[in-house]
């Protein structure tokens, strides 16, 4: 079996289930005695033990309740910076209880910490198979990607070009696979 057959079974979806899985369980697990919180010390309180709470169920240790804190307020600052927010509108959610109040900001870190382990994941199944500093393993895997999509107009006759990006070539072509075959199965 190629290389490339050996990564896609194991980045296949239910592959990933088995990483994910976990984190969904560790947030449908947590009780929450209320969807608001009354100020900032408990916003900050309820948001590092969630954290600390999926950290020890999914990994098996808890962290220093500072750095359970704090890491929980970097993943809600960092994803509410998205919308053009930032922790005080997030504690303003919390406290108000608009837009899923708490629930929805415990949401926040578990798909954060999902994306990571499964990012994490990903990155060992490709350095299982091509190691990191092996060049010829990377063009191998890159020939090997060219032959299976077939490609018109990309420089296929020299792989090692593309070599160096062989992690996001791979993670692209996966993703792309997992739609197409999405598609299917709706039609």
């Amino acid at each position: 079996m190629r290389t490339i057959e050996h990564i896609k079974r194991e980045l296949e979806p239910r592959a990933l289930l088995s990483v994910s899985n976990a984190h969904d369980d560790a947030r449908i697990s947590y009780r929450l005695d209320s969807n608001t919180v009354q100020d900032m010390h408990e916003f900050i309180s309820v948001i590092g033990d969630y954290l600390n709470y999926h950290h020890e169920t999914c990994l098996g240790g808890r962290l220093p309740d500072f750095q359970a804190e704090e890491m929980a307020k970097e993943i809600v600052e960092r994803h509410h910076k998205r919308s053009g927010g930032n922790l005080l509108s997030a504690y303003t959610q919390a406290n108000t209880g608009l837009n899923g109040g708490m629930r929805k900001i415990l949401d926040v870190i578990a798909d954060e910490l999902r994306e990571d382990a499964l990012r994490r994941y990903t990155n060992h199944v490709l350095d299982t198979y091509v190691t990191p500093n092996a060049w010829p393993e990377k063009v191998a895997l890159i020939r090997e990607l060219v032959a299976v999509l077939k490609l018109d107009g990309a420089d296929t006759d020299h792989p090692e070009r593309y070599a160096s990006d062989y992690k996001a070539l791979i993670e692209t072509y996966l993703r792309n696979l997992r739609r197409t075959e999405e598609a299917f199965f709706r039609m």
